[in-house]
């Protein structure tokens, strides 16, 4: 059986993500990283939703996950790996996916699975889920820089659900990507406030910004 199983997954393409630091992907949380402002903090929390994952060939759609969503959650595992259901050798030139969770189904309240309300990602019926959050505790006893943002909306003029796009090598099987978090808090730094808990501007401009710190490692 478990050579059947390894046969099948590289027969097939997948999709996977994973944090970064900047420097080497984060394997483990709570992970170390010193602010711009010198101080150290730990990240303990780095969860987000991705759905509508297509894959292309010269313009038409070779594959798509349909009315899947999918939960990053870096308390259960540093990385989130998702088959695909298409032959290894089939031609794929583009691979896209949004950040977030789909807006159609917001305005229908809460669902299961992985957008069970216990997944401690959604707010309540009028501001929708969650589509990412980042939590880090400060190590510093002198000045406390925690963060907690959590990133949300879906209504003009806050919708922050964004969408990853990329040109790959028609080759790849495995598609890498990694989310920069030590490029998300400098990019924001001193303009952004250390917490943010609800659709607004800051988390439209936070939205920008995990979307630019999302990288395909090729």
């Amino acid at each position: 059986m478990a050579l059947h199983s390894s046969a099948q997954a590289q027969d097939t393409k997948s999709l996977q993500l994973m944090a970064s630091d900047g420097i080497k992907p984060i394997l483990s949380f709570p992970h170390r990283l010193t602010l711009p402002n010198e101080r150290d903090c730990q990240v303990v929390t780095l969860r987000f939703y991705l759905h509508n994952v297509e894959l292309k060939h010269e313009g038409r759609l070779v594959w798509a996950s349909a009315d899947s969503h999918y939960l990053f959650d870096s308390g259960v595992a540093s990385r989130l790996e998702i088959p695909m259901s298409i032959s290894a050798s089939t031609p794929v030139d583009e691979i896209s996916f949004v950040i977030g969770v789909d807006s159609a189904l917001q305005v229908n309240g809460a669902h299961s699975g992985v957008l069970d309300p216990i997944q401690g990602m959604y707010w309540t019926w009028q501001s929708g889920y969650i589509h990412w959050k980042l939590e880090t505790e400060s190590l510093d006893s002198a000045s406390d820089s925690s963060l907690t943002w959590h990133v949300g909306g879906y209504r003009t003029p806050y919708n922050s659900l964004r969408v990853i796009r990329y040109a790959v090598n028609t080759a790849s099987t495995s598609y890498l990507f990694t989310v920069d978090i030590r490029r998300l808090i400098n990019d924001v730094w001193g303009s952004v406030p250390l917490m943010v808990m609800s659709p607004s501007a800051h988390a439209i401009q936070l939205a920008d910004s995990f979307q630019s710190c999302i990288q395909w490692q090729p």
